[in-house]
């Protein structure tokens, strides 16, 4: 499983979802949300030949992502 970061806005528990678009039964869709206040990610949705790991780690990558990620702090 991959490990979420807690939420940039209130520091709630992030918890990854899941589930399946009421018209695409077979397409598969991913996104991450704060069990505090509700902020989440963008869904992340199965492509044909896309596999679904991927996708989970699509969506974590986006969650914990963070604007001061990789720059120095003055």
């Amino acid at each position: 499983m991959y490990k979420l970061k807690p939420c940039p806005f209130c520091g709630g528990k992030a918890k990854m979802q899941f589930g399946w678009p009421a018209q695409q039964k077979k397409q598969k869709m991913v996104f991450i949300k704060c069990m505090s206040c509700g902020c989440k990610t963008q869904t992340v949705y199965q492509m044909a030949y896309q596999a679904w790991d991927d996708c989970k780690r699509y969506a974590a990558e986006a969650w914990n992502r963070r604007a001061q990620d990789g720059v120095d702090q003055a």
